[in-house]
């Protein structure tokens, strides 16, 4: 049987990460995908984007879950589907599918992200639209 010992941390050294800039897009991937319930026993999606550009905030992640029980939340998962690159009169269908872990992981899109501000948690950046991989090079309007 192993013995739990006391481990002595040096929070002095933490750094916590500011948010992402607001001001403009980031070119991101699809780094997590499950699908699963929520605490109350509903069906929900967990999904991370990477931040691949620009550059100096690479491998940033945005984390976000997302009810598939709620017509809003829904209105968010397709503007991502959309921004992913899948035709929106496919999701549009009646029975759409939600798409397998394997079919989105590397797939691009264009984000930006506005902050929530916590005193409690720290400030946090969150998705605010979704655009597709294309939009990143080009001008974007949002």
């Amino acid at each position: 049987m192993e013995v739990e010992e006391d481990i002595t941390i040096d929070m002095t050294q933490a750094r916590v990460l500011e948010p992402l800039p607001p001001d403009r897009p980031y070119l991101s991937v699809v780094s997590a995908w499950t699908p699963g319930k929520s605490g109350a026993g509903g069906r929900k999606i967990h999904y991370e984007l990477t931040v691949q550009e620009p550059e100096e905030f690479s491998n940033r992640k945005l984390v976000e879950d997302l009810s598939l029980d709620n017509e809003y939340t829904l209105g968010r998962l397709q503007a991502l589907l959309v921004g992913l690159g899948y035709p929106i009169e496919q999701i549009r269908q009646t029975g759409f599918k939600l798409p397998k872990e394997a079919d989105v992981l590397g797939l691009q899109c264009t984000v930006r992200v506005r902050t929530d501000p916590s005193e409690e948690y720290g400030d946090r950046s969150r998705i605010r639209s979704v655009r597709p991989a294309s939009a990143y090079s080009a001008p974007a309007t949002f």
